[in-house]
């Protein structure tokens, strides 16, 4: 276990694939002291799913859907480590990626750093024409201060923060996706937090587990 790391999922309808997600946190060749899922008020069987892992994961159950980015505030307000990891609810992790991450972290320039994501099920077309026109990457090779953190995995030094407000909640659009550009933009922005604002992409493996139709996910 690595005290110094927690990570959370924020979901919400995610029967068909918070299984694997939580599957692949509970295997990782370093383990987080705490693993937190944000319940967003779902109306499928996701609650019945995670009362199955027992006392492997802490729940918080939003009383109404109030969507991703205060979710995501809600999970930074209760986690207490010095990093803070966060994964989509349609993620597979690969089995060293918090190792790898957090072996970059190590250089405590670095304020914010993610994973390369790759599409699983690429004989779907829905999922196929994702993987090319709004992959969520930047390429084979390493690279810091890329234009952003895509969100669905990255880790978070939250020394650098403290109890600030981290995602904007002032926008419906802020409710299903945006967060992560607008962090990545706080993070560089605002250099009166003293904060170095590095921001870096490595080359670790992960799953994107999407099972559902895209073009049914776009009208929802």
């Amino acid at each position: 276990m690595n005290s110094q790391i927690s990570i959370y999922v924020p979901a919400f309808n995610a029967e068909s694939t918070i299984r694997s997600c939580i599957n692949s946190i509970l295997v990782q060749t370093v383990k987080p002291q705490e693993i937190l899922i944000i319940n967003d008020a779902s109306t499928d069987s996701t609650q019945e799913i995670l009362l199955e892992y027992g006392d492997k994961i802490k729940i918080i159950k939003n009383p109404k859907n109030l969507g991703i980015s205060h979710s995501m505030n809600i999970a930074n307000n209760h986690l207490k480590t010095k990093f803070i990891g966060k994964i989509d609810a349609d993620v597979e992790l690969s089995p060293n990626w918090i190792e790898l991450l957090m072996d970059k972290m190590s250089d405590d320039k670095i304020t914010l750093v993610g994973g390369k994501m790759y599409e699983k099920f690429i004989q779907n077309p829905y999922n196929l024409w994702r993987s090319k026109r709004l992959k969520q990457n930047w390429g084979e090779d390493n690279l810091s201060n890329p234009k952003f953190i895509f969100g669905c995995n990255n880790i978070l030094n939250n020394s650098k923060l403290g109890n600030i407000k981290k995602y904007r909640t002032d926008s419906d659009y802020f409710k299903t996706n945006g967060e992560d550009i607008e962090f990545s933009n706080f993070l560089i922005k605002n250099k009166d937090l003293s904060i170095l604002p590095s921001l870096t992409k490595i080359n670790s493996t992960l799953y994107f587990v999407l099972v559902e139709n895209f073009l049914i996910l776009l009208n929802k």
